[in-house]
């Protein structure tokens, strides 16, 4: 038993640092997202959004967030690492519902990468037949509705996550871990408000997310990354 405790501790502080490292690419992923987006129509028009996807820039941006969600699983699996001892019940109900959530992510994401921008949308910026150009808009169309309802259980199985990691997070006395629990909670704030504003009518809320969605992921994953790698082992140990 001795023995088992050891080896979970030293693979624990090793996978610190890993975690760091894959929070670090989350919020550069989400930076480069910010940029791309910036660069297109706020409100395209359903064509327009559609020759969007064929841009190698865009395309980026999609591989990009792929690959972040990924990285995304393994900050939750690290700071369960850290956390499971002092919050077990906090712990052991969020990572179900982080994995689930990144599930449901790379399932769609993978749909819209693969399939809509990747063959969809490269379809109709070649075509020259007019009923084809707009048998692709409307898959399109029903695509990104499909999209916009499965967001609803999305969003409320990333708020269960991520009050559960920013509760597991607040128990802990030291500073540097009470920082992200501040950030995983303002993060999931922002997450409500995308629920209450997209899906309860509350308009409102709306420019709210706007200004905070993106400051909250940089504080949540940031400080975690900080806190994290602190939490690693010297280089001179791994």
């Amino acid at each position: 038993m001795e023995h088992f405790r050891e080896r979970f501790e030293q693979s624990r502080l090793r996978l610190s640092h890993l975690g760091a490292a894959c929070a670090f690419i989350y919020v550069l992923a989400a930076g480069v997202q910010q940029v791309i987006l910036g660069h297109f129509p706020a409100h395209p028009s359903p064509a327009q959004a559609l020759l969007i996807r064929c841009e190698t820039i865009d395309l980026l941006r999609a591989t990009l967030i792929l690959l972040a969600i990924l990285m995304g699983m393994v900050v939750f699996v690290a700071i369960a690492a850290h956390r499971v001892r002092s919050s077990p019940g906090a712990v052991l109900l969020g990572l179900p519902f982080a994995v689930l959530w990144v599930a449901l992510e790379l399932w769609y994401r993978s749909i819209d990468l693969f399939v809509v921008s990747l063959q969809w949308a490269r379809a109709y910026r070649v075509a020259t037949d007019d009923a084809l150009e707009q048998q692709l808009l409307e898959r399109t169309i029903q695509w990104d509705g499909i999209v916009t309802a499965l967001y609803f259980p999305l969003l409320l199985v990333l708020l269960v996550a991520v009050i559960c990691f920013a509760f597991a997070l607040g128990t802990e006395p030291r500073w540097k871990v009470r920082v992200p629990a501040l950030g995983w909670s303002l993060y999931g704030t922002t997450v409500l408000a995308r629920i209450l504003g997209g899906y309860a009518g509350l308009a409102w809320l709306e420019p709210f997310n706007d200004r905070a969605y993106f400051p909250a992921v940089i504080l949540a994953y940031g400080t975690t990354a900080i806190w994290l790698w602190s939490e690693g082992p010297p280089w001179a140990t791994v």
